[in-house]
């Protein structure tokens, strides 16, 4: 497993139905409180493999 699906595992909150749970999907920001129930923070390999690109909407 690679460290962006390692990331990405990490951060899903458990609830069945909720968008974090999609495997490409937004997670949840742990620092923050979700806003009407959306996930905050993706997380995106980057190109050539060697990282991963965060973004905190």
């Amino acid at each position: 497993m690679d460290m962006v699906t390692r990331i990405r595992e990490a951060l899903k909150c458990g609830r069945p139905d909720c968008r974090c749970q999609d495997t490409n999907g937004d997670k949840h920001l742990p620092a923050h409180l979700v806003v009407e129930g959306r996930p905050m923070l993706s997380i995106e390999s980057i190109a050539d493999g060697d990282g991963a690109k965060v973004r905190c909407q």
